[in-house]
């Protein structure tokens, strides 16, 4: 007998409702609505338009039902971070952009106050200036919290919108740096400590809670009433992870916008290597541990893209494929960069940015779209190999006995697959280009009592094709890594150098 739940899927660049269909221990998607364009730039600052992305969750509702009257449930994932604001009226403040910079100055002055080994043993998260608890307390400053009912996660504030109900999941609530990661509760002294209301935060459930029945007046014209809201994991990496098989035989990286490269532990791993590893402690779909690291992902492609077509260049990732195998020689004007390095994490004109770059470390400027996108793919690859070399120092975690397996849209890049098993000198799993969406049916088919521990992990396993990528050119990729980690070592110690001059 079939079985249907909806899943809502909110990346940075795009959103979709996609039908999740289980028959015969296997779960099929549909793709039922896509949407996008809902970031704004309004006076100087970059925003979610949260009211349009409700209204395009609503609309594939309608079409999922057309298709399906008779599905049981929607989950509702995004990325993490980001909030909403919901005032004492109802009325809720358009949430900010994680990648709008109006955080930086509270960012640093928090820092200056309390310290990043302060924050990192208290929430087992490495502090960045685009975590939730910068972006509140800039909030705060800006606009007191006085008159503000909730702080809700974007996942949240969705699932508030069609139920009324406000609660907090877990795996969300732990990439706001306001997560007691041991009680998994709101570390109360840390807020008291910031100067923030503790009565705004809401209670947190754990992934899997079911929530209520969908609002009639979400979409009036449809009975919806029997449809459940369930908690899934809210945080698409957690999500996406909840979907691979076998996992404590791997490291997994969920490659889209952002790469979330780590692996599942049992408990918090909070030492000093891990913080200085830039590695944080986030909460699985189970409340496990993900210890992850939050990389740049295939937004670069996107903004290369973008860039191209500026220009009037039409690129998409099969035809990139094609130009960077028919033009091979490009490779010698690759150009190595951090793909992490600020210089990088604005919109707009990344192809110059490169190229620039390229012309300030002394390297070879790469000119032609093929060598661009080489340069993007080949450094992604060297920062994935770089992070799991700080990663291996921690003897406990045998990071060398675990195969990595690539799951999420970059999965079906092949350049980026085979240029991370060339990196790695190592074989490379890819698969489950879908694992947000099918983490977010499991964990609702999971809470509506369908299936047991044993008959998830063999949907999985029906569920997942993958692809083996073996390593290729090991010499040549090994040589080119040692220029790509003299030149990462070199720009920590130029870092440190002025950190230090600037203490004096």
């Amino acid at each position: 007998m079939k079985k249907n739940v909806v899943a809502v899927d909110l990346g940075g660049s795009s959103g979709r409702v996609i039908l999740g269909e289980l028959a015969d221990k296997k779960l099929t998607l549909k793709e039922i609505h896509r949407f996008k364009e809902y970031m704004i730039n309004k006076n100087h600052h970059l925003y979610w338009d949260i009211n349009k992305i409700f209204r395009e969750i609503a609309q594939g509702l309608q079409l999922a039902s057309e298709v399906s009257p008779d599905f049981m449930s929607i989950g509702i994932d995004t990325w993490g971070a980001d909030f909403g604001l919901v005032a004492n009226d109802g009325f809720i403040r358009t949430p900010f952009c994680y990648r709008d910079n109006y955080a930086n100055e509270t960012y640093s002055a928090i820092q200056n106050q309390l310290g990043t080994q302060y924050l990192f043993e208290r929430t087992g998260l490495h502090a960045l200036a685009i975590n939730s608890l910068f972006q509140l307390v800039a909030q705060d400053k800006e606009t007191p919290l006085q008159q503000i009912q909730f702080f809700l996660l974007i996942p949240d504030l969705l699932n508030y919108l069609f139920t009324g109900i406000a609660k907090a999941e877990l795996s969300i609530v732990s990439t706001t740096q306001l997560l007691n990661p041991y009680k998994n509760q709101w570390d109360e002294a840390l807020i008291e400590k910031v100067g923030l209301p503790r009565n705004i935060f809401p209670e947190i459930v754990s992934a899997g809670t079911i929530l209520g029945p969908v609002l009639p007046k979400v979409v009036p014209e449809l009975s919806l009433e029997h449809v459940k809201v369930i908690n899934v994991a809210a945080h698409d990496t957690a999500s996406a992870v909840f979907s691979i098989p076998a996992l404590e035989d791997h490291l997994f990286i969920s490659s889209g916008t952002w790469s979330l490269l780590g692996l599942e532990i049992e408990a918090p791993l909070i030492k000093s290597e891990i913080e200085e590893a830039g590695f944080s402690n986030e909460k699985s779909a189970t409340g496990r541990t993900l210890l992850l690291k939050n990389l740049t992902g295939l937004w670069l492609i996107e903004e290369a893209i973008k860039d191209y077509k500026n220009i009037g260049e039409s690129y998409d990732y099969e035809k990139i494929a094609a130009v960077i195998n028919h033009q091979d020689q490009a490779k010698k004007n690759v150009c190595y960069f951090d793909t992490d390095d600020p210089r990088f994490s604005s919109p707009g004109g990344i192809i110059q940015k490169i190229q620039q770059f390229a012309v300030q470390s002394q390297q070879r400027q790469p000119m032609t779209a093929a060598s661009i996108f080489q340069s993007i793919y080949t450094s992604l690859a060297f920062k994935y190999k770089y992070t799991l070399e700080k990663l291996a120092q921690n003897p406990e975690l045998n990071v060398a006995e675990k195969q990595l397996v690539i799951v999420g849209g970059g999965s079906k890049s092949e350049v980026l697959c085979q240029y991370t098993a060339n990196a790695l000198n190592k074989s490379v799993k890819s698969g489950l280009s879908e694992a947000t969406a099918i983490g977010n049916c499991l964990m609702q088919l999971k809470a509506n009592g369908i299936t047991s521990e044993e008959e998830l992990e063999a949907i999985k396993k029906n569920t997942a094709i993958f692809k083996v990528y073996e390593p290729e050119a090991a010499v040549k990729w090994n040589a080119e890594y040692g220029v790509y980690k003299k030149m990462m070592e070199e720009q920590i110690n130029e870092l440190s150098k002025n950190r230090n001059s600037s203490n004096d």
